[in-house]
């Protein structure tokens, strides 16, 4: 397994009841980093995230989701995001091009997020098939913001049509 070293905590964005935003997450400084499984077949990623974005998606699932659901401790909401891979399975296709320390964009299921495993964290773990490469562009400080623009992005643009 590839990796470099990370912390055994992160801050985090957690959803401590069901609401808005505002009243809903509490900013947790030491949240467990999930880890890797050591098994030889893997193709997960441990992505440290450096984007996220919040999108109409979201806030259903915090205005719905219970926190206090058994499956959900803890449960950190999120599904868009940026970030760079820190650790990877063995099982990595090499075609897909990422090793540690490329840059990623991509978006975590709904299942996840419903288990409490959203991208309103610092770290994630999220199958490789599941991430794009951020492409490097020369010139453009903002390239991790292709990450978060799925949604939100959609959204800001038919928000801002027509606005000179």
């Amino acid at each position: 397994m590839s990796k470099t070293t990370t912390p055994k905590t992160m801050p985090s964005w957690t959803a401590t009841s069901h609401g808005h935003p505002r009243q809903s997450l509490t900013l947790h400084p030491s949240h467990p980093i999930p880890s890797l499984p050591s098994y030889p077949t893997s193709t997960l990623l441990l992505i440290r995230i450096t984007h996220v974005s919040l999108n109409p998606a979201d806030l259903v699932t915090l205005k719905l989701l219970p926190a206090w659901l058994p499956f959900r401790r803890a449960p950190v909401p999120g599904l868009d995001f940026a970030g760079e891979i820190v650790a990877m399975g063995d099982a990595v296709p090499a075609e897909m091009g990422l090793e540690v320390g490329t840059r990623v964009c991509g978006a975590v299921g709904l299942r996840e997020v419903a288990r409490g495993r959203g991208t309103l964290a610092g770290f994630v773990v999220l199958e490789a098939g599941l991430v794009a490469r951020v492409p490097e562009v020369k010139g453009w400080g903002g390239r991790e913001a292709v990450g978060v623009m799925g949604i939100a992005g959609q959204t800001a643009a038919v928000m801002v049509r027509g606005v000179r």
